[in-house]
């Protein structure tokens, strides 16, 4: 654990080699180190791209850790436009700069629909969270294309899930190297929201996992949730928008082209895919299940892996926001009133049905939703569950049946200046709380306003802030009642106790059951979804 300062800047050995950083504040000005673009693995490019990642290779001399590397190539959210490289398989650490040592380490893996985002301090600003005691570690990962291009000629090796991979290797990195920035190797809790969220839930299932981190925070995800799962046969359809004619040619062929093909081109090829956030279609960018390879990150179905418990059993928080199903909103603004009211497309692709049974299922979400008329907050209640909170419970209870340790869930509702996507698109109008409006609690981003000292944002952002670091450091949020006067009990069978962070801490038991009911009925009525939940 050894971070020795030459003259203003902190340095640093790792194993490929020295990395100088920089001291900077935290939002109410205490000091904390930073170093930032350390690359975990080599550039994925010409013969790389689209493969598994190969690790980093060492550096002479010491490298300049204060300024960030290039996002994974994507549209930035905040800019409107195309940004990054391939080359940017990068991590960022932030260490608290205290005596106390070894530290929690805590790993973000960022969110975007396997699309889109990145580690990068204009998303994800430490400020908030190195109030604490802790070492932070924000990591970028392939996207797209790049990062969940799949063949089915195993032999080719582009098995799938090349961006899952990344952060697996990201997470071995830290593991391997994090003591050096007085992190605690043997304590090392992963946590991300939306895609993030999911891949935390991956890498918990993935036995490539093992070892490399102690804990889990999820937020507004499972790897149960249909959007997760990418159909197989994207490459073609890539191939195809790029120009090339021979749509039957083999697999072979079509990876060269793709290799060969300029950056921006595949990327525009890329965005030519339909990528539809509709239940009932299965998106072309995300995780698959491989055929066994040797760079197999997950080869069997999630639901089997919970159940037979044959996984990474660690203490895990699972969570969700009040309003999550925003998100169908502002992608499809202008539906009309029927495609509105329409719920069949609501039910996920898994979920195979038809005829009388299709039909029953379809009366009974349009009772539970629509019974007494249509309303906005109705209609994003259905989205809501249909494509994030009944994966996010189904994930929950068969967890609770085959982890020994603790796991905890709570909901947010808590409604201020801080939520992030509410702010971002600007839609205040909408009750609840958006998916990723937690963001804006957790991280200082590009739009976080200021901040009233002691108002109910910096209230909210310090019980937040504390809860996961807490969890991070002894495996409980609150260990102590009196903190903030609530008691947060873990989920037992038969027993959902949960916590709603609102304007107050609110414990309570059986969030959203009658909404949840219907959806294990709808899970249960195939064969392929009867055990999701």
């Amino acid at each position: 654990m050894v971070i020795e300062m030459e003259g203003c800047f902190p340095t640093v050995t790792v194993s490929q080699g020295q990395l100088k950083g920089e001291v900077r504040s935290d939002y109410k000005g205490g000091k904390y180190y930073c170093f930032l673009g350390i690359p975990y693995a080599k550039p994925p490019i010409g013969d790389l791209r689209f493969k598994a990642p190969v690790p980093a290779e060492p550096w002479s001399g010491v490298r300049d850790a204060t300024k960030e590397g290039d996002m994974c190539y994507n549209r930035d959210q905040f800019l409107n436009q195309n940004v990054g490289s391939e080359d940017c398989l990068v991590l960022n650490i932030f260490v608290k700069k205290s005596c106390q040592k070894p530290k929690p380490v805590m790993v973000w893996i960022h969110g975007g629909a396997f699309t889109s985002g990145t580690g990068n301090t204009l998303h994800c600003g430490p400020d908030f969270l190195m109030t604490q005691h802790i070492v932070l570690v924000t990591i970028n990962y392939r996207l797209g294309v790049l990062g969940f291009l799949c063949l089915e000629d195993v032999s080719l090796g582009v098995p799938g899930n090349a961006g899952l991979k990344d952060q697996a290797l990201a997470l071995k990195w830290v593991r391997d190297n994090i003591a050096s920035f007085e992190g605690d190797a043997n304590n090392i809790t992963i946590f991300g929201e939306s895609a993030g969220s999911a891949s935390c839930h991956l890498h918990v299932l993935s036995p490539t996992g093992k070892g490399n981190f102690h804990k889990a925070i999820l937020q507004s995800a499972s790897a149960l949730d249909y959007w997760v799962w990418s159909r197989r046969d994207t490459a073609r359809e890539v191939a195809k928008h790029l120009g090339y004619a021979k749509c039957g040619c083999k697999e072979r062929e079509i990876l060269e082209l793709l290799t060969s093909a300029p950056m921006e081109a595949l990327y525009e090829a890329q965005l030519k895919v339909i990528d539809s956030f509709v239940p009932s279609i299965q998106r072309p960018f995300g995780a698959v299940i491989e055929k066994p390879n040797e760079t197999a990150f997950i080869t069997r179905p999630v639901a089997d892996i919970i159940l037979s418990g044959d996984y990474n059993r660690v203490p895990i928080i699972f969570g969700y926001n009040t309003t999550e199903g925003i998100l169908s909103e502002l992608m499809y603004p202008m539906k009309s009133e029927k495609e509105r009211l329409e719920v069949k497309t609501d039910i996920p692709f898994q979920v195979k049905v038809e005829g009388e049974k299709a039909e029953t299922l379809c009366k009974k979400m349009y009772n539970l939703y629509f019974g007494n008329g249509y309303s906005i907050e109705k209609e994003l209640e259905m989205h809501t569950d249909s494509i994030f909170l009944a994966g996010i419970m189904g994930a929950l209870v068969n967890h609770v049946k085959t982890n020994q340790h603790p796991i905890f869930l709570y909901r947010l509702s808590y409604v201020g200046g801080l939520n992030f996507l509410k702010n971002f698109s600007g839609l205040h109008n909408i009750p609840g709380v958006f998916h990723a409006d937690d963001l804006g609690y957790i991280f200082k981003t590009a739009i976080t306003p200021p901040i009233d000292p002691g108002g109910p944002d910096e209230v909210t952002v310090q019980r937040i802030v504390r809860m996961w670091t807490n969890f991070a450091k002894c495996d409980r949020p609150l260990p102590d009642p009196n903190e903030f006067g609530v008691a947060w009990l873990p989920v037992k069978e038969g027993n959902t106790n949960f916590l709603d962070i609102g304007s107050q801490l609110v414990a309570g038991v059986d969030p959203d059951s009658e909404r949840m009911a219907l959806w294990k009925e709808i899970f249960q009525s195939c064969p392929e979804t009867k055990n999701f939940m």
